[in-house]
């Protein structure tokens, strides 16, 4: 994705220019009306605060709420049939957001995408899902994948915060570790469930 794809949020990261000890690297909450749990989390001021103190100094992450997205039947023309399978129908007011971070649709939303560009135009990008069944699981989720970037800018030292493409490959390597770490934790109570049962 180069420069020419520039929108709302890209204007807001060029505005906000990093601190001393900031990274050029940026978060952006995704949700929608469909995703009470992470209205209400944002909403919440006490929550906001945490939110703003687990994020750490060193990145900004911002949230915006997309318009929700329905399923429903796909449009054929006149005189035409069609399977009828149930497709997800995007709103028109998603499409310039959705562009320029290529995400193929809000079906997924809730999600933290974590973006930064590079000095060429580049977009590098990584979305994490955020569970949310409660309000207190949305911000666990929001919680831990803030505290494993932050985790890894702590990591990285002053001279090298400039340099985009390193910061993004530490930070995408220390999710990657994580997710691999939750998985492996998810197999192993897996394993002790089947093994009291056997």
């Amino acid at each position: 994705m180069q420069e020419e794809d520039i929108n709302w949020l890209f204007k807001l990261t060029n505005k906000h220019e990093p601190r001393l000890r900031e990274a050029d690297i940026y978060g952006v909450i995704l949700y929608s009306q469909g995703n009470p749990h992470v209205k209400m989390l944002l909403d919440d001021d006490d929550y906001w605060k945490a939110l703003d103190e687990w994020s750490g100094p060193q990145w900004a992450i911002f949230a915006t709420r997309v318009e929700k997205g329905t399923i429903g039947w796909p449009d054929s023309p006149p005189g035409f049939m069609s399977y009828m399978v149930s497709v997800w129908k995007e709103p028109l007011a998603n499409k310039i957001l959705l562009e320029a971070f290529e995400i193929e649709s809000t079906q997924e939303l809730p999600i933290l995408l974590v973006f930064a560009k590079t000095d060429t135009g580049e977009i590098l990008k990584r979305a994490i899902n955020i569970t949310e069944s409660s309000v207190e699981e949305a911000a666990l989720s929001l919680k831990q994948t803030m505290a494993t970037v932050s985790n890894a800018l702590q990591n990285v030292t002053d001279e090298n915060l400039r340099n985009t493409l390193g910061v993004y490959s530490a930070i995408s390597l220390a999710l990657d570790h994580a997710n691999s770490w939750q998985t492996l934790k998810r197999g192993f109570k897996l394993w002790q469930r089947l093994r009291s049962v056997i």
